[in-house]
């Protein structure tokens, strides 16, 4: 059996992180090849030492006070298990990780094939990279599957630094297409764009992981990355309009002063919650992600603006565009006017997903083969 190893992200604590790492394991094992994602923690410890809690002015502590105190008056907060709890419990039930290694050239001894991806481990910033996510260390075959570049542009110095380590792998493969067109520029190989990890199974087969229902009636389900006051607004009013509570996880305390409740929520959680919300509202990829597997109604908000340096819409641009959606995605212009959200093809969605997966698993398995 050919044994292969995932360089990914795995400490971070983030729905999509730990759910494109469980789905590219759980294809290649049914794909009938050994894997397990190599435990990052070392690299990350190191490059990211313990961040200090964040600091919040007087009027959002009083704020989120006062909000806790309304919601503990009606029962509202679950006490426990925590959201850490619930992202341990997912790791340790679901995943199949390597932590046995000192070094990573150790890990040489023990694979046939290393894979770089999913999630944005190609981001050209100083404070993501590290050579070891470009299987710097590996001496048997490389390839990659699905990294996101998750920018623009890509700096002179990024493109001196990342150039060779991109020219030793065997096979590479990005997420979106402006992260081919970005590393076409400078290195002369072959890149395929494939779907995102996330984007192989089925909700069928997401159903396995997933938690029952988190919340009993009709509900929206709110979840934001960052905090945008007239994306909360939209939300909010669309929701009340709609007769649904607003449901939010406890990633962005601010939220919980604009929400009815708030859960505490690992990645079988965040499935549940979008399986079974009547509507969703998301600035994620995989929250659009999970939306669109599970035939929901939906908006996704522009996170980033177009003209900024750190912009990483193309992921989502990408995604609407080749399933040829239209509509969904708004800005705040869009928002404070009020637009309506316009409805998808879901019988078409799934079968455009259907041809693009097949040729996804295609090419992880050509690329480990061959």
């Amino acid at each position: 059996m050919i044994r292969t190893a995932t360089i990914t992200w795995i400490t971070f604590r983030n729905y999509g992180t730990f759910l494109q790492a469980y789905a590219l394991q759980h294809v290649l094992r049914g794909m009938g090849y050994d894997n397990r994602i190599i435990d990052d923690k070392p690299i990350i410890d190191k490059k990211f030492p313990p961040a200090p809690p964040r600091k919040l002015s007087l009027y959002w502590k009083i704020r989120i006070r006062l909000a806790k105190i309304y919601h503990n008056i009606i029962g509202d907060i679950p006490r426990k298990p925590t959201s850490e709890d619930l992202y341990q419990k997912f790791r340790n039930q679901y995943l199949l990780l390597d932590s046995d290694f000192i070094k990573p050239e150790d890990l040489n001894e023990r694979y046939d094939v290393f894979i770089a991806g999913s999630d944005q481990i190609w981001y050209p910033n100083e404070e993501v990279f590290d050579p070891y996510f470009y299987l710097n260390f590996a001496k048997k075959k490389k390839i990659s599957y699905a990294p996101s570049v998750g920018a623009s542009e890509y700096p002179k110095a990024f493109i001196h630094r990342s150039k060779p380590l991109l020219e030793r792998f065997d096979h590479i493969s990005v997420r979106e297409q402006m992260g081919k067109n970005l590393l076409s520029s400078f290195i002369d190989k072959d890149i395929e764009v494939v779907l995102d990890p996330t984007l192989l199974l089925r909700a069928e087969e997401w159903d396995n992981v997933a938690a029952g229902p988190v919340f009993r009636g009709k509900y929206a389900f709110l979840y934001m990355l960052t905090y945008n006051e007239n994306y909360i607004n939209f939300a909010m009013h669309d929701a009340a309009k709609c007769g649904l509570r607003l449901i939010t996880v406890s990633n962005e305390p601010r939220l919980i002063a604009f929400t009815d409740k708030v859960v505490e929520a690992g990645p079988s959680e965040f499935i549940s919650l979008i399986k079974y919300a009547d509507f969703v509202y998301t600035d994620s990829f995989h929250g659009t992600v999970f939306s669109l597997l599970y035939h929901k109604k939906f908006v996704t908000f522009r996170r980033f603006q177009p003209d900024s340096v750190t912009n990483q819409n193309s992921r989502l641009e990408n995604l609407f565009n080749i399933l040829d959606i239209q509509g969904t995605f708004l800005g705040e212009k869009e928002c404070e006017a009020g637009v309506i959200p316009l409805a998808y093809d879901k019988n078409s969605v799934d079968e455009k997903l259907g041809k693009y997966r097949k040729l996804s698993v295609e090419y992880l398995n050509n690329s480990i083969l061959n």
